[in-house]
């Protein structure tokens, strides 16, 4: 939540200093430049490229018993296919 937060922060005040002039530009460059910044867009781009990980996906469950499950996944007319195993 707090990373949320500091995404948040960054990203209002980065808004309203690239819509004011040449001096608030400069800061909004000094601003990316931060160490502050950069970790916060670091661990936004890790959640972001996570995320996928979390949608639904077009495996369909093709076996199962109490401990594991078996997925597979291919599009129609392909030579190949996705497996996963859990």
């Amino acid at each position: 939540l707090q990373l949320l937060d500091a995404e948040a922060v960054l990203g209002k005040a980065m808004k309203r200093l690239e819509q004011g002039g040449k001096q608030q530009a400069t800061a909004a460059e000094d601003l990316r430049r931060s160490p502050v910044y950069q970790e916060v867009l670091r661990y936004s781009q890790l959640f972001d490229s996570a995320r996928a990980t979390l949608q639904p996906t077009r495996f369909k469950r093709v076996w199962s018993r109490d401990d594991a499950e078996f997925f597979v996944r291919s599009a129609p007319g392909a030579t190949w296919f996705e497996y996963k195993i859990v």
